[in-house]
C-alpha cells in the first residue's frame, strides 16, 4: 500500500491521467507519437493504481488483461494499415473517415493510432505487472 496523500488521491489522478489519455489520442493522432504518447498516459493512470493500492487493484481498474489490450491492438492497427490496398491504395495509405466536431477525422490513420494506443498501453502495463508479480 502506497502513503496516505497517494491513496487518497489515487482514484482522482487515475480518472484525469485516463481523460488526458484520451484527449492526448484525439487531438494530436496526427502528431508525433499521438498513439503512442497517449497509450505511456494510460499506463501510467494504471501505475498510479499500483503503487497507491496494489496490484490486485491495479488489475480491477484495467477490466482486461494487458494481452488482450495488446492482441485487439495489433489486429485494429493490421486492419487499419489493409484498408489502403482493399480501396485501391498502398498499404498504409490514408483513407478520409466522417469528421467529428472539435475532433480529427476519424480516418485509417485515427483507427491505426488506436491499434498503437493500445499496444502500447497493453505492453507497458504487462511490463509493470511482470515486474511487480517478481518482486
Amino acid at each position: 500500500m502506497g502513503p496516505l496523500l497517494l491513496r487518497t488521491t489515487a482514484s482522482l489522478l487515475v480518472g484525469l491521467l485516463a481523460m488526458l489519455s484520451i484527449f492526448a489520442l484525439l487531438r494530436a493522432h496526427y502528431a508525433p507519437g499521438g498513439g503512442f504518447a497517449a497509450g505511456l498516459i494510460l499506463a501510467g493512470a494504471v501505475a498510479v493504481q499500483l503503487l497507491a493500492h496494489g496490484i490486485d487493484r491495479a488489475r480491477a481498474t484495467l477490466r482486461v488483461h494487458p494481452r488482450t489490450l495488446v492482441g485487439i491492438g495489433l489486429v485494429t492497427a493490421a486492419i487499419a494499415a489493409c484498408l489502403g490496398p482493399v480501396a485501391g491504395r498502398p498499404l498504409l495509405a490514408p483513407l478520409p473517415g466522417p469528421h467529428i466536431p472539435g475532433v480529427t477525422a476519424l480516418g485509417s490513420v485515427m483507427v491505426f493510432d488506436i491499434g498503437v494506443y493500445l499496444v502500447v498501453a497493453g505492453t507497458a502495463v504487462a511490463i509493470m505487472f511482470a515486474l511487480v508479480e517478481d518482486a
